[in-house]
């Protein structure tokens, strides 16, 4: 009997040798872990709204400001392009504004108001 535990040993011994190679290899493809495109939209406001509200709700987080891109949300790539897409976009897919305010009310709240009413009597 003692002849036949050295194989068995040395073969479980491989075995789980190959299977460590395996889950190596398969984190460099991509294949576990995060990777490009793994994060569904929702996960991705909630991402983008709370860098955004961290960085005081700025109107250039949500393209409001010429020039400017909204705030990219690393990532986030539902488009596969291996671009990370923005917080504008996970608005869109959550919520279906196209607006950048909109976006940015959703997620700051409504902006105070920057005029005042008067009564009249």
């Amino acid at each position: 009997m003692k002849g036949i535990d050295l194989p068995i040993n040395a073969i479980v011994i491989v075995a789980i040798a190959v299977l460590v190679l395996v889950v190596i290899a398969a984190f460099f493809v991509g294949v576990v872990g995060p990777g490009t495109g793994t994060m569904n939209s929702q996960s991705a406001w909630n991402k983008g709204c709370a860098q955004a509200t961290a960085r005081g709700c700025m109107q250039a987080d949500f393209g409001l400001v010429q020039d400017l891109e909204p705030l990219p949300i690393a990532g986030y790539d539902p488009d596969g392009d291996h671009v990370d897409n923005s917080i504008r976009d996970a608005c869109r897919a959550v919520y279906g504004y196209t607006e950048g305010n909109d976006c940015r009310n959703a997620c700051c709240g409504s902006p105070q108001a920057t005029t005042t009413t008067t009564e009249s009597a």
